[in-house]
């Protein structure tokens, strides 16, 4: 089959499944839908959620790694109305939301290229997410790996698993139109 006529989800299980297994972590990759993420891949380690995600599963968009990303490849105004004026709902203690708070982060991610969620969906999980751009440099989807919290500090985790996240971002790239 021609790559650039395979579906975006197709084209990238096999990269989410070889990153899982390599890591031992749960791989995603999601699209934004208005102001919600959307799973359109995964590869699930079956130790870190209670709550099950799939292709199709939704999360809000202002307290995820993957969805701050997204949010972060939007002009500022746009991504603002996206999260709305709020109030938004706490998760957990952890949650941000505040509206010009979560702004600051998505700004700060734009800049960095990639986010961290600590526990903000959920107590106990902490995700990592890059960007996944196409052969012609935009961004259509995001990638994350989510991990239990505990056992190292959330800098060491962006340390060891940006990387490689990255390193499949552009192994991707090439092939996604």
């Amino acid at each position: 089959a021609c790559l650039a006529s395979m579906p975006l989800p197709q084209m990238v299980q096999p990269a989410l499944d070889a990153l899982s297994d390599r890591i031992g972590e749960s791989a995603s990759v999601s699209i934004l839908d208005g102001d919600e993420i959307v799973y359109i891949a995964r590869s699930a380690q079956r130790k870190v959620m209670s709550i099950s995600l799939m292709p199709g599963s939704r999360l809000p968009a202002y307290c995820t790694a993957m969805g701050r990303i997204l949010l972060g490849t939007l002009p500022m105004a746009e991504a603002r109305a996206r999260i709305g004026a709020g109030p938004l709902r706490a998760y957990t203690p952890h949650t941000m939301t505040d509206p010009d708070r979560i702004m600051e982060e998505v700004a700060q991610i734009r800049e960095r290229g990639h986010a961290l969620a600590d526990q903000e969906v959920e107590l106990g999980l902490r995700s990592v997410a890059v960007p996944l751009a196409n052969a012609r440099g935009h961004v259509i989807a995001a990638l994350n790996l989510g991990l239990a919290s505990g056992g190292e500090s959330p800098e060491a985790a962006v340390a060891r698993l940006v990387p490689e996240l990255r390193a499949v971002a552009a192994q991707l790239r090439g092939s996604l139109r």
